[in-house]
Order: C-alpha cells, then sequence, then structure tokens
C-alpha cells in the first residue's frame, strides 16, 4: 500500500507541476471580474519540495519564503549531496558501520554518522545510491531562488551552520 500512495503521490505533484500555472497574466491577485475577492498576495511561503510554488510566485513578482518541511539537518545534508560525493562519504557501502562519521555537512563535522543522515542516504540500487538523494538535493537547492529559507528547527542555527550556507541562500 505504501508503494501505491508513493506513485499517487508522485503523479499529483507532476500534475500540479505541469498545471498551476496562471491562466491570464493579469489574472494573478485573486480578484475576480466583478471586483470582488480577495487582496493581492504579498508574500509566498512555500514548501521547500514544491519547487514550482517557488517559480510561480517569482514569476508573479510575490517575494517568497522556501520552508523545507524536513528537519534543519537534513536540509544542510541535502544542501552538501555534491560535496559528499565529492569527497568519496557517498555513496557508503550496503551493511557498512552506520557508526562511521561524515564529513562535509558545514558545522556537523564533528559529530555527523552516517545513521544521522536522512534515510534516503542509505544505500540502495545497483550503484548503491538512492534516486531520492538526487532529487530532494535538486530540490533543496532550489529553493535557493526564494528570498530567504525557513528552518525546520526550535533553536537557532549556529556560526557554523549559518556559514556553510553563505553563498546558498540569500538570508537563513
Amino acid at each position: 500500500m505504501r508503494a501505491v500512495a508513493s506513485v499517487a503521490y508522485r503523479a499529483l505533484l507532476a500534475s500540479l507541476q505541469s498545471t498551476a500555472r496562471p491562466t491570464r497574466p493579469d489574472h494573478h491577485d485573486g480578484v475576480d471580474a466583478h471586483g470582488g475577492g480577495f487582496p493581492p498576495v504579498t508574500c509566498v511561503v512555500a514548501d521547500g519540495y514544491l519547487s514550482w510554488t517557488i517559480d510561480i510566485a517569482d514569476e508573479l513578482g510575490v517575494p517568497v519564503l522556501a520552508f523545507p518541511t524536513s528537519s534543519a539537518c537534513s536540509t544542510l545534508a541535502y544542501l552538501s549531496v555534491p560535496r559528499l560525493f565529492e569527497l568519496g562519504e557517498l555513496p557508503f557501502p550496503a551493511g557498512g558501520d552506520l557508526d562511521e562519521p561524515v564529513h562535509g555537512v558545514p558545522g556537523m563535522e564533528s559529530f555527523l554518522r552516517r545513521r544521522d543522515l536522512p534515510s534516503p542516504f542509505r544505500p540502495v540500487g545497483e550503484n548503491g545510491v538512492n534516486s531520492r538523494v538526487h532529487v530532494l538535493s535538486k530540490y533543496t537547492f532550489h529553493s535557493g531562488k526564494a528570498r530567504a529559507l525557513i528552518l525546520n528547527t526550535a533553536a537557532s542555527p549556529g556560526p557554523a551552520q549559518g556559514q556553510g550556507q553563505q553563498g546558498r541562500q540569500p538570508s537563513a
């Protein structure tokens, strides 16, 4: 049942991506032809993994804030995927020691272990890489088009994590 729901969810996202565009460039302010309706949209808080919402807000000239709903640590890990491959940290071997330290995620080098990475980082398939790692990494990087990134955490990021985001996000 989980696989069926996953397929249906991906189909829904694909459908939204291809059809969720304004029908007319002058009809994006929420006001209907009779002058009623809602006031204009002044800001969008978009799910960081629904990249098309960021694109639409940008097309409409509306400021957008990206909010990836995964944890701040997951977001930092996905932003570090290219570096983790470059350093040889990914893919790690199937059956490998999950307590092995992982280097290359800014601000977490001293304590991050393989088991602490999001579950898609675990080895899958012939090449040992779950395809979701690349997809989620792509969406996380795309959130950099937003005016700011809202991190899902109860704590303020430390200086090392903030420095790791310089150049990737306008404001974190």
